[in-house]
């Protein structure tokens, strides 16, 4: 994770059309990179669960703040993904759910920007071990802006 310590490197971004968002804690949370709205946290879930749990609501508060200062950003699509343990099934249906989650969060949240919700189950990994490291990056949101 970065810190604050870092952010002196990552302002350069600022140029390139990137927003950095500071936590109150020091760290680097969110950052709008082209056409994604990237955070160095993942959105944390129970388990096999489309309940978010509360230490994401920090970081949900701070992709609000962010989507809220960006009037220019109409449009994102909120994507789920799960790791390949389970039915393709059963994967599909909960990243949907948890994508859906998320886009009631931020809506909670003040955002009024038009919010969609996508699932990709486990069709788009990031990594293919069968490693709980692994397993972990291909669980996940990602939000993409769309307009």
């Amino acid at each position: 994770m970065r810190t604050i310590s870092a952010a002196l490197l990552a302002l350069t971004l600022l140029g390139c059309g990137h927003t950095l968002v500071v936590g109150q804690d020091g760290r680097i949370r969110v950052v709008v990179q082209g056409d994604r709205i990237v955070f160095d946290d993942p959105i944390l879930f129970a388990m096999d669960s489309d309940e978010i749990l509360h230490e994401s609501d920090a970081l949900l508060d701070e992709i609000a703040k962010t989507l809220q200062e960006h009037e220019e950003i109409a449009a994102v699509r909120v994507e789920g993904h799960t790791d390949a343990t389970g039915s393709a099934e059963h994967n599909q249906e909960l990243s949907e759910r948890r994508a859906e989650a998320v886009v009631e969060a931020l809506r909670e949240r003040g955002v009024t920007q038009t919010l969609s919700a996508q699932g990709f189950g486990k069709t788009r990994p990031l990594c293919q071990e069968d490693t709980e490291a692994c397993h972990g990056q291909n669980r996940r949101v990602e939000l993409h802006i769309v307009r």
